[in-house]
């Protein structure tokens, strides 16, 4: 590695998807996973899911609204896999099947910390 950890230690091996999915909020979340396509979300989500038990380690005994900014990447990488979820596990492709799910459909407040 040329330079500092985008994530904290022992997470390296997900930094090649920091920049596409360490997203700051839903609305960016959900539409990178829909201008993604199915094959680059099954990618993330392989790789990513096995690993959310240790970030759920690593992160629990933190407060969400003191994360570093390594900690805030590893966050959203996790929120990003949960939002992949959805195409994966429950719906086989990128939307619901038979829906008319419209994802510009904006999303302006959610849970998430600033």
């Amino acid at each position: 590695m040329t330079g500092p950890s985008a994530l904290p230690r022992g997470f390296e091996d997900l930094e090649p998807f920091v920049e596409q999915w360490a997203l700051e909020d839903f609305q960016a979340r959900n539409e990178h996973r829909f201008a993604a396509g199915m094959a680059e979300v099954q990618a993330f989500y392989d790789t990513v899911a096995p690993r959310a038990p240790a970030i759920l380690d690593h992160l629990d005994p933190l407060p969400l609204d003191a994360l570093s900014a390594d900690e805030q990447r590893l966050y959203q990488l996790l929120m990003a896999v949960a939002h992949c979820a959805l195409s994966v596990e429950f719906h086989g492709q990128l939307a619901p099947p038979n829906s008319t799910y419209n994802p510009a459909v904006r999303i302006v407040k959610g849970p998430s910390p600033p």
